[in-house]
Parts: structure tokens; sequence; C-alpha cells
């Protein structure tokens, strides 16, 4: 008797351990007559009940006769083991596994049960899509929306000009501009659907009429100033982050002038530019200092001034989790963007390359699931992220013709107003 029991306890662990790591697409129901056995799960609710998404949704399993202790539990997405995070008897928490599909079968598998529990069809898709049909062979140096969520994707040509695509979200292009310029650093959509574009590191400052045609210099910039990034706020002041002499001017409508309001930013190399809640908020980096962080000016009039220089977020190895900062190879913060609460979204070439800062904490966005570099963040009309996985201003290797594409993220919320477009 004593040989027989051990037979029977040994088929049933065996039984389990079978079903656990078996990777076919339906996971065996095995039975021994002879072993132990207990009551068989039942699922009786998936949550979140619409979906969720691959590699990062944690899926609450509710029913009964669950273990409460995890590894006596195996869940299955079809035949993609799940991690689980909890277990109860009546609940099981898991990461969505790296799976996405429409009909996915959800199965659950207890250690002392008979019968697998099945619930579906249930739904997991897919964190981030690939966005614009963009190809390998496109270099997209900066990209902006207009209120439709139409792309315009500034790409290189031969020699030094530059082409604008319109992309619409069925990925058709159509040519919107042509310039004859080396390439913009950054373009934004305006107020009255004109398209501004700032030449790197000049005083020109661009234009394309709404509907599209020829690119022409609107406007040059006060004093010599040589900008790169910028935004509007929202009286439509258009306010000019500088690069090689770095500073930062405005462009007011009201008088249809522009000038020099902090030229004592000689020290920062700006990167990114963004008006928001009452203040122009940029990236900086100082390469005295060999670091970069996330800055604030106060708008104190309504033709753009600026006031005292406040710093939101210093960017190191100490502030930022997994960041690689080192005499070699300085860090390389690339972009940011605000989201309407305020969070802000730091964009780099680091392993994970998007981070959120919300109340001065740090934290990776999806960490181990996006890949570098985010060279350019910009908000969709919901709650999308899209990221340009491309970046001209990175001393880092330069990204491979197979990674360089615009990436639409979701992230579960929107981006603050963007005034431009509006």
């Amino acid at each position: 008797m004593i040989l027989k029991y051990n037979t029977s306890y040994y088929l049933t662990v065996l039984s389990f351990i079978l079903l656990a790591g078996c990777s076919v697409d339906e996971p065996p129901e095995v039975w021994n007559p002879a072993a132990p056995t207990g009551p068989d799960p039942v699922i009786t609710a998936v949550s979140p009940a619409a979906g969720g998404f691959a590699e990062v949704t944690e899926v609450h399993i509710m029913g009964k006769n669950f273990s409460d202790t995890d590894s006596l539990n195996a869940v299955y997405f079809d035949n993609v083991r799940a991690t689980i995070l909890s277990a109860s008897t009546t609940e099981l928490v898991v990461k969505a596994p790296k799976l996405v599909s429409n009909n996915i079968s959800v199965k659950v598998a207890v250690a002392g049960g008979v019968l697998l529990a099945k619930y579906g069809p249930y739904k997991l898709s897919s964190l981030f899509v690939e966005y614009g049909g963009i190809l390998s062979v496109d270099e997209v140096y900066s990209f902006a929306f207009d209120a439709g969520e139409n792309l315009y994707a500034q790409f290189r040509e031969t020699g030094t000009s530059v082409k604008i695509f319109k992309i619409d979200s069925n990925a058709t292009k159509t040519e919107y501009a042509t310039a004859g310029v080396a390439k913009f650093a950054d373009i934004k959509m305006g107020p009255g659907g004109f398209l501004y574009c700032q030449r790197t590191s000049s005083t020109e400052l661009y234009r394309v009429p709404a509907g599209g045609g020829s690119i022409a210099v609107f406007h040059t910039l006060a004093n010599g100033f040589r900008g790169r990034f910028f935004d509007f706020d929202s009286l439509g002041n258009m306010y000019f982050g500088g690069g090689t002499q770095a500073g930062m001017a405005v462009y007011s409508p009201s008088t249809s002038s522009s000038r020099v309001l902090v030229p004592s930013l000689s020290a920062f190399e700006i990167r990114s530019v963004r008006a928001f809640n009452g203040y122009v908020y940029f990236l900086g980096y100082r390469s005295t200092l060999r670091r970069s962080a996330i800055y604030r000016l106060p708008i104190t009039s309504a033709t753009g001034d600026l006031g005292a220089l406040d710093t939101v977020f210093t960017i190191s190895a100490a502030t930022v989790p997994g960041w690689i900062d080192t005499t070699s190879q300085p860090n390389q913060a690339l972009a940011i963007a605000i989201a309407e609460d305020g969070d802000i979204y730091l964009g780099s070439d680091q392993k994970n390359p998007v981070h959120v800062i919300r109340q001065g904490v740090a934290t990776a966005l999806y960490p181990g699931v996006l890949e570098a570099p985010a060279g350019q963040l910009m908000w969709g009309n919901g709650e999308f992220l899209y990221i340009n996985r491309y970046a001209t201003n990175s001393t880092s290797p330069a990204v491979t013709a197979e990674k360089r594409r615009i990436i639409k993220l979701f992230v579960g919320k929107k981006g603050a107003p963007d005034f431009g477009r509006q």
C-alpha cells in the first residue's frame, strides 16, 4: 500500500509539471484515476473585460478552486504561459504574456484538479505599433500633427533638400512641401493651418501655407539668434530655444516681431521646448557640467516675456533608474513631452528610452518593452504618444535603418494642449 500511494502521488505531481511546462496549442488534460484529486478550477470573469496589452497589463482572473500558492497554478493564454503575480483561491493576477490576438483562450490548471478552466475569447493588443508606413530607407528628421491627427514627416532627400510628406491614418503618403535646405530641426502645425519649420541652428523660420505648397522664409529671428526647437503658447507666441547660440527668443504675432528674451542661457544646448500651464519648459544640456536637466521659465506677459529660470529635474544616474552616465558617454536626453496632468515624458537613447517624471521622481515607461532611441516625442489627439525612433542630436551609435520608425505608443492619458494645432 505504501508503494501504491507513492506512485499515485508522484503521478499527480508529474501530471501538473507536464501541464505547466507544456508549449503545445492545448495543454493536455492528464488524468490518473489512482491519484488524489481536488475540485476543478472554474473561471467566472476576467478583468479588464475589454482586453489588455501584451507584456504590460495585469489581468485578473476571477473564479473558484484556485490554489493560494502561486506555483500550484498554471495560467495559459492560448499556448503561452503567463507569469503569476499573486494568487488566492478566488483570484489569480497575472502579467499578460507576449501574445497579440483577438481570439485568445485563457486556461487555468491547478494541482490536484483534473479538468482545465477555460475562458474566451479574450483580446490582447500590442502596446505600440509602427505608424505611418515609414520604411528602412526613410530618415525622418522631425514630424508634427494637425488637428485631424494627420502626420507631417520631414524626410531627408538627396543633396541638401528635404521633403515634407502628409501621411493619413491609412498610411497614404502625399508630398506636402519641398525645401532646398539641409534640414529643419523642428516642424509644428501653427494657427490657421500653417506649418512652421525652423531651420537647424539658423535665424530663418520657414512656413508652409495651409493645405501645402511652397516653403518660404516667414521670419528672420532678431539679433542673429539661431533657433532650433520651438513651441506655441495659448496666445500664439512662439518660443525658440537656441542650439549653437543657446538662449530663448520669442516671436509675437501681435507685434509681428521677435526678440531675444533670455541671452543668459548661453551655457545650454536646448533640445526640446514645450509651453504648458503658464510656463515654457525646455530640455537643456550643459556641456561644461556634462549634465542634462529640465528647466522652466514663467510666461509673464501677453507678448511672451519670461521670468526667472527654475530647475525642474536634473537628469543623472542618481535620479533616473538604470541611467548610464559616464565621462566617455554623457547622458543623452533627447526630447520631452508633457501630459495634460503635468507628467513629463523624457525621451533618450538609454536602454529604457522613455521615462515618466512625476512629482520629482523618474520611472521607466514599460521597462524592457521599448527600443531606443526616443529622439522626438509628440502627442496625438488621444491617449497615444508618438515616438521618432531616430535621433539626429545623439552621440550614441547611429540607429540602424531597420530600427528607424515612428512608433504609436499607448500611455493611457492625453497630452497637454497643443496650442499650435488647436
